[in-house]
């Protein structure tokens, strides 16, 4: 009993700290769209015209799934572990090349990331916050909530319960959830 409340608190916890990190991420990058733009062509993925829409696209997608996470929706875990999983292969991408750029991780100008070795630490920080995921991963399936518990909006959950045709209050003869 005492374990389960134990990891019901580090779920928690960890959940909201991935969270943060990817809405402080995302804010920093949008503060700097256009800075952002030019670390992902530093990169030389993609063409030219598609630079920005993916500036755009990965920082929406960073705040959705961030938000999602908070809230404990579905889809948010499974956003942020996809995301990291793409940063991760970008990273090792530069890693591999030698390229001297900025991570990108947290907007322009972040001090002492502009080589590869702050390519190695970022790529060191996206796997220990996979790491997290996991756990996230872990918990919901095998010890918490479970997985037919997740909901797509939890503040819904009240109408949404498998006791349809039961009554809500058994004081009150005749009210149906429904």
């Amino acid at each position: 009993m005492l374990t389960h409340i134990f990891f019901r608190w580090v779920y928690h916890a960890v959940r909201i700290a991935i969270s943060g990190l990817f809405l402080y991420a995302a804010g920093g990058k949008l503060l700097d769209l256009s800075s952002f733009a030019l670390t992902i062509s530093d990169y030389g993925l993609l063409p030219e015209s598609m630079i920005g829409p993916t500036a755009i696209f990965l920082v929406i997608a960073e705040l959705a799934a961030a938000l999602a996470l908070l809230l404990d929706l579905r889809g948010g875990l499974t956003g942020i572990t996809l995301l990291l999983l793409l940063f991760i292969a970008v990273l090792m991408y530069g890693i591999q090349l030698g390229i001297d750029v900025d991570c990108g991780c947290f907007g322009s100008g972040e001090p002492g990331h502009k080589s590869s070795q702050g390519l190695y630490q970022a790529v060191y920080r996206d796997l220990l916050t996979l790491g997290g995921c996991f756990f996230l991963y872990w918990y919901r399936f095998f010890i918490g909530i479970g997985p037919r518990s997740l909901k797509t909006f939890p503040f819904m959950q009240r109408y949404s319960s498998q006791d349809t045709g039961k009554t809500i209050n058994s004081s009150r003869k005749g009210e149906h959830n429904g």
